[in-house]
């Protein structure tokens, strides 16, 4: 997923930033993750004042190693699905 995110590990928590490539709209991309069965919260719920912010806040607290696994596999079919949009083409309106 290296070509639409970067990530560095917190010094603390159960979650973990996700910084997203800013091509990607973070609201289709959750709608995408939840019909994977994946859910996240976009960054903007965090910020101060509400502005957008192109990153992802994951928990992982109660989860097993099998089910990261499986969680950044469907993630990984959500951004999949997000490249495939920034792909087509677009029809010009008049």
């Amino acid at each position: 997923m290296g070509d639409y995110t970067n990530f560095q590990l917190a010094d603390s928590g159960l979650s973990i930033w996700l910084e997203i490539n800013i091509k990607i709209n973070i609201e289709t991309l959750i709608e995408d993750a939840e019909v994977q069965k994946v859910r996240f919260q976009s960054g903007k719920l965090f910020s101060q004042h509400g502005n957008h912010v192109s990153a992802i806040r994951m928990s992982f607290a109660n989860l097993n190693n099998e089910e990261i696994t499986l969680g950044l596999h469907r993630l990984k079919n959500a951004f999949l699905n997000q490249h495939s949009k920034l792909s087509q083409p677009r029809l010009m309106t008049t």
